[in-house]
Formats: C-alpha cells, structure tokens, sequence
C-alpha cells in the first residue's frame, strides 16, 4: 500500500494537473484521494456498476481493509459522475452524495452500407458468474432453429470451463472468445438481437454498441428504466422468460422493427459525445472543479 501512495504521489507532483478523474471502485481509490488531498488536486469519481455505492455490495478483491478504506475515500472525493438513476439513489442514500447522471457515449460511424443480418442473437461479455452466460446457452438449446454467438474473454477458469463444456453440445451456438472491441462493433451490427443475463450491470458499453446499430437488447438489467421508457428492447426477470423473449420477437417482425425505429430516435437524443461533453463541462464548472 505505501508503495501505491508513493508511485501516486511521484506522478502527481510530477504532472501536477488541476483535476484527475478515476473510473469505479478499486484499491486503488484511497491513497489517490489521500494523494490529491494533500497536493490540493480536485478528484472526480466515474460510477462504473450498480454495485459501487451500495455497502455490502462493494468488496474490493474481497479485502475488507481495503474496502472500508474504498467506502471512505468516497466522503472526500470533490465530485460524481454516474451512469444511471440506480447509482445516483444509492449514492445519495449510502454517502449523502449528488452526482451529474451521463449515460455511455458512442461515436457513430455514419455508413450507409446495408448490414446482412447473420446472426439472431449476441451475447457479450466477460466469463464469470454474475454474468449467467448459462442463460444463453440454454436458451440457444431451446431455440434450436435459430443462430446463436457468444463473444467474451476468460475472467473464471472454472467458471469457462463448465460454459464451453455446455456450448459445445449445442450445434446452433458459436463461443468466439474475446474480440477486439471493432470486431465485436461489427458483429453486433449483424445480429437481430443483443441479450444481457448479469445479475447487475451499470450502464453496459453493448448497449451502446447495440442501439449505434439499431440493434434491440432482451436484458435482465433496465439502466435507468431506458429499455421499457424507449422501447428499445426488452426486460426480463427470470431463464425461461428470457428464451420466451427472444422467440417472442425473432418471430413477431412487426414489433421488432418498432423497437428499431424507437432506437433510432433515442440514441441521437441520448448519446451524443458533443452533448455529453457540454453537459459534463456544465457539471465540472458548476461544482468549481475546473480552473
């Protein structure tokens, strides 16, 4: 730990900036804030999950000293930016904290080049537990007449290994492992659908990369309500709702092309980077953050 408060300080007091942004929770957070108290610099925290303002929840690395010293670098951090109603209410329950909510932004390629949609469904994210990629996989079992692909890197050996072992004794799923995030733009804008099955997330970059290609999600999360306020896909709450789901709108064209107009429409009023760049600028000076 002490050698982290050093290396922070020596790049501080080298840099010597105005104001440093951090993005989620980490071991990290308390000797940079302890750092940029001390060097009088301004810090700004980026929420990154549902889970970074809720005490129970918040375990660094399974660390209990470390996370009691992450909940409280959080009382001294001079401003919150946070992707959702979800970390907003938590912040300001938990920490007695106001925080500018900014969904993710996405810079759009505007192609007009027609996509061949290839693939039904799309599943993407990193392997481990919460992310119940088994939901997926079951459901692409069901759902045998239509093509299912799974994109994601190994955070949990074992947790892989018992995935792949199931994958491979379906015929209609392809695993490709982890891809670079163009290549996963790219076959998101092939696929009819995007799905979701996490326990929690904060404001998924798939998403993004979803409703760029007018691509509608079936999810178990609803950031900020957006899906079921916008109609730009749908929620779901339990495995055998998920399969319905998606059977539900691979075979009802009518409603999935409503969801891709919707898309439409809410993603250039939501996401724009010059929007979000305003927005944020407004928040900083507000809050006297910047020089």
């Amino acid at each position: 730990m002490l050698d982290e408060l050093l290396t922070d300080y020596q790049i501080l007091h080298i840099l010597k900036p105005n104001l440093v942004v951090c993005r989620g929770s980490g071991r990290y957070l308390y000797m940079l804030s302890r750092v940029c108290k001390f060097l009088k610099i301004k810090l700004i925290m980026f929420g990154a999950s549902d889970v970074n303002f809720v005490p129970g929840k918040d375990t660094i690395n399974g660390s209990e000293l470390y996370t009691k010293l992450y909940r409280k670098s959080i009382k001294h951090i001079s401003g919150f930016v946070v992707q959702n109603d979800v970390q907003a209410d938590t912040l300001k329950l938990y920490y007695g904290q106001e925080a500018l909510i900014l969904p993710n932004i996405w810079i759009v390629d505007n192609k007009s080049e027609v996509v061949t949609k290839d693939i039904d469904c799309i599943w993407v994210s990193n392997l481990r537990r919460l992310k119940r990629a088994e939901w997926f996989v079951k459901a692409a079992r069901e759902l045998n007449q239509y093509g299912f692909v799974m994109i994601g890197g190994v955070l949990d050996q074992k947790y892989f290994e018992e995935i792949n072992n199931e994958v491979s004794t379906v015929s209609n799923i392809a695993y490709m492992g982890a891809q670079p995030m163009e290549r996963v733009s790219s076959l998101i804008g092939r696929s009819r659908l995007l799905a979701c099955t996490s326990e929690y997330e904060g404001f998924p970059n798939t998403f993004i990369q979803a409703w760029a290609n007018k691509v509608p999600v079936v999810s178990t999360v609803n950031p900020s309500n957006l899906i079921t306020r916008y109609n730009l896909g749908c929620v779901v709450n339990s495995e055998e709702e998920f399969a319905a789901k998606i059977s539900d709108l691979l075979s009802n064209k009518g409603e999935l092309n409503d969801m891709i107009k919707a898309i439409g429409s809410y993603f250039d009023d939501n996401h724009d980077a010059e929007n979000a760049y305003s927005k944020l600028i407004a928040y900083l000076t507000c809050l006297k953050l910047l020089p």
